[in-house]
């Protein structure tokens, strides 16, 4: 009888370290480092990162965070999530309050991939540009100022366009402005350095 106990007491560990096996085994580690692009690959500490869910229009679900860090004085991070759990999920350095003067990027995570991952980012700028023009536009008329990633068009005889967006610091940014009269077309195209972290203003007019 002794024995038994003996054998039943082993099978309950051996199933109960089986069990600890299969749990530890659907975890997976992530390292990564942060760089700054705009100096040379300097590593970037205190920056937010996190594993989530994405919905299928890429849009995060913060509800849904598998794990998420901050990156060290070297600029390296490490986090682990369960295997299990893995779907939709992206990688992302953005959305947070220590990330705002800093470019974002994301990585889409799937089962097998290597778990070695760098974020190369740049520091952001602010290029306001104010366009204008003394032409008179009728109905038909179209005005349009392109900036990088973005494209701002007015049309009913409006005759300035004023707007302001998030550039990528120390860098040449390239911008143009559009103006449609009947079927003709006038474009000026135009490059700036922006400073990181500064704001940079660049005047268009049309005559």
């Amino acid at each position: 009888m002794k024995v038994l106990h003996i054998l039943l007491i082993t099978m309950m560990v051996l199933i109960l370290s089986a069990c600890e096996s299969d749990e530890n085994a659907t975890l997976v580690k992530i390292d990564g480092r942060i760089l700054d692009t705009s100096v040379h690959n300097t590593p970037i500490r205190g920056l937010h990162v996190a594993l989530a869910s994405f919905d299928a229009d890429g849009l995060l679900d913060s509800a849904l965070i598998m794990a998420e860090t901050f990156s060290d004085d070297d600029g390296n991070f490490s986090l682990e999530y369960d295997l299990a759990s893995l779907s939709n999920a992206k990688l992302y350095v953005n959305e947070h309050e220590n990330n705002a003067k800093y470019s974002s990027d994301q990585f889409t995570v799937n089962a097998g991939d290597s778990n070695d991952k760098t974020f190369k980012l740049y520091r952001n700028a602010t290029l306001t540009v104010q366009a204008g023009t003394c032409i008179a536009l009728g109905a038909d008329d179209r005005f349009c100022v392109s900036l990088p990633g973005v494209e701002i068009c007015e049309e009913d005889s409006l005759d300035a366009i004023v707007t302001t967006h998030v550039a990528r610091g120390n860098f040449i940014n390239y911008i143009s402005a559009t103006l449609k009269i009947d079927t003709s077309y006038t474009i000026i195209e135009d490059s700036v350095y922006c400073p990181a972290g500064q704001t940079t203003i660049v005047d268009i007019h049309f005559e």
